[in-house]
Parts: C-alpha cells; sequence; structure tokens
C-alpha cells in the first residue's frame, strides 16, 4: 500500500465507500484474508462501519466558526457527529455542506497532534478527507508537512472530483485512482433492490443521476422532473431576456443556508446544455440511448439546430463557472444573475 492515494471521480461514484472499505480490510482482525475481503463481521470491521474505530480518522468540511466563539468546539464537533451518522446509515447519503463548510486549519494541527502519538492497538491509522477540495490555502499548507512524512503504519486517503483545486504539491504526493461514473444500469439495479421503484421512475432517475449514486438518491428525494421543467424556464428567460421571471427563478433557487441545495437546483441546467451537445454529436438516430433527459426530443433538437458548439461549449463554461462560484461562497443571486446575463449574450 501507498502511504497517500487520491480517489478521483464524480461524487456518489463509489470513492468513499471504497475509502472505508481499504480502512476496514487494513484494520480487520480476522486472521483469514479470504474471509476479511468477503465482509467481516469482526469487532474491528463492525467499528469501522460505523465510523468508531481508533484507528479511523474521518475529515468533513465543517463550519468556521468566530474565534472568540466560547461554543466552536462543540458546535463543529455535533457538526461532524451528524455527518458521521448520516454516513453510517447510508454512506451514498449526499453531503450536506454549510455553505461555509471548508477543512480546518484546526482539524489538520488535531489531526497531525493524534498522529503524532504511539499506537495503542494494531492495524493501520487510516485517514479518509472528503471532499479534498475543500482543503484550501493554510490548511492546505499544514496537510502538506503530513503528506511528506507520514508517520508509520498509516494511510491517508483523499476524495474529490478533479484535481483542479488542490495543491499540485498534494497531488504530486498522492498515488491517483481514478473512479468511472456508475453505469445506467447499476444505478437502476440499485434503485430497484432498495426502493423497488416502477422500471419508468427507475429509469428517469438512472438518466438523470450522471453516474452518480448519491444524485439519485437526492432526485428520488425530491422533485426532479419540476426542478428539470424549472431549470428549461431559467435557460428561456435567459436568452429571452425576461428579467421579472429571471428574478423569480433565481429568488427561488437561493439559499444562503445551504449552498449544496442551490447547485443542485442550477445542476438540471447542465442536462438541457448536455444533451443538446450530445444530440450534435451523435445526430437523431444514435443520440436518444445517451440523453439525460427523457420525453424531450423535441426541445433538444431545437436547441441543438438552432445553437452551434461553440455557443453551447460557452455556456457549459458559464454554468461551471457559477457552480465553483457557489463553492466559493460568492453572493448567490447575484451569481445567478450574472449567468443569465452570459446566456443572453451568448445565446441570444
Amino acid at each position: 500500500m501507498a502511504h497517500a492515494y487520491l480517489f478521483i471521480g464524480p461524487e456518489g461514484c463509489g470513492k468513499l465507500a471504497m475509502a472505508l472499505e481499504i480502512a476496514r480490510i487494513l484494520n480487520c482482525t480476522e486472521a483469514s484474508a479470504i474471509k476479511s475481503l468477503q465482509g467481516c463481521d469482526c469487532k474491528s470491521c463492525d467499528g469501522i462501519r460505523r465510523w468508531q474505530h481508533p484507528n479511523l480518522y474521518p475529515v468533513f468540511p465543517l463550519p468556521r466558526l468566530d474565534k472568540l466563539d466560547k461554543n466552536k468546539v462543540p458546535v463543529a464537533q455535533s457538526v461532524l457527529q451528524d455527518i458521521i451518522a448520516r454516513k453510517t446509515e447510508d454512506i451514498y447519503t449526499p453531503l450536506i455542506l454549510a455553505d461555509t463548510g471548508r477543512i480546518l486549519l484546526d482539524q489538520i494541527r488535531d489531526l497531525r497532534s493524534k498522529l503524532s502519538l504511539t499506537m495503542d492497538r494494531p492495524g493501520v491509522r487510516v485517514i479518509i478527507m472528503h471532499p479534498a477540495e475543500r482543503l484550501r490555502d493554510e490548511p492546505a499548507n499544514a496537510f502538506l508537512k503530513l503528506l511528506e512524512e507520514p508517520p508509520d503504519k498509516c494511510c491517508l486517503i483523499l476524495t474529490a472530483e478533479s484535481t483542479r483545486d488542490l495543491l499540485p504539491t498534494i497531488v504530486s504526493r498522492c498515488q491517483a485512482i481514478k473512479f468511472a461514473p456508475l453505469t445506467r444500469e447499476e444505478i437502476k439495479e440499485e434503485i430497484d433492490n432498495r426502493w423497488h421503484k416502477p422500471a419508468e421512475i427507475a429509469e428517469t432517475v438512472a438518466c438523470l443521476s450522471g453516474g452518480s449514486f448519491s444524485q439519485a438518491i437526492s432526485i428520488l428525494q425530491g422533485d426532479a422532473l419540476d426542478q428539470l421543467s424549472e431549470s428549461l424556464e431559467f435557460l428561456r428567460a435567459a436568452v429571452m431576456g425576461n428579467a421579472e421571471k429571471i428574478a423569480e427563478i433565481v429568488d427561488s433557487w437561493s439559499n444562503r443556508v445551504e449552498r449544496m441545495k442551490t447547485k443542485e437546483k442550477m445542476s438540471y441546467t447542465f442536462f438541457w446544455i448536455k444533451d443538446a451537445m450530445i444530440w450534435k454529436a451523435f445526430g437523431e438516430e444514435s443520440a436518444s440511448e445517451h440523453l439525460s433527459v427523457s420525453n424531450q426530443d423535441n426541445v433538444i433538437e431545437k436547441m441543438a439546430v438552432r445553437y452551434s458548439d461553440k455557443q453551447l461549449s460557452s455556456i457549459w463554461q458559464a454554468l461551471e463557472e457559477t457552480r465553483r462560484a457557489i463553492d466559493d461562497n460568492c453572493i448567490i443571486p447575484l451569481a445567478l444573475t450574472t449567468l443569465a446575463l452570459k446566456i443572453n449574450r451568448t445565446l441570444k
């Protein structure tokens, strides 16, 4: 085993589940390797599955709190315990982060302090950082020192959707492993196994999930069809310059408390642009099997015919920039309104 891994792939494709499974196997007390790999129920494995093992160090983003706040530690611990409880129940549960959620310098300092102590039990200490994109600036530099001089019997596993927001020095010190999105068939099968949903619902959710089972769960918990329709209204309003409609949708999408919900609502806009690009690339006969949005061939065909590859690509880039801005603690209504203006200039 390498001392540090970077699992790269879409959210909900199995990166975190794999990280936890590695931690379980490295600390399993079962003498038989075959039994350990097939699913052991020893005390150590059970503790890892519940995120309660002493050799497991989960690092999740926490809200940034005022240094003078005396309740800082209890609040942070409460957030962490809530995340762990959700992930214990279902590791694919979407991670709902506060708008200022970051991996903090205090967390890295605490981690380094704990790892400096002598191990009191056999096994390997496994640090799981998820998602590593939330590690920035000073905390990232502090974590880099841990990567450069790792303790004995220690494995660090970072998960990220891409390397774009990570320090190159951190990326270079990890063994990168890429995870592919889940297939539609895999997602449909799991939906049937868990919830026994009708085939047409499972098909729609699998298409919209983009290879992410976390996204599939989010879609099943919400009203995906309404949000898909609203995202199309946003595109139309932006193209037509309908300020009143844009303001109405921006207001409904803006959520300062939970930015992930804003990102989720906005993410449905990607489906329309992506499907139009697929239609242009594959043509009418072959495109249908690759589309995310079902029963909307007329709308997608009109977009594909009316707009060029360059226009659609520019809108995709603008959507991605807005999504990143939401992650970076921007003013959400301003970012969404700016997005509408960019769409208007590009597609009008």
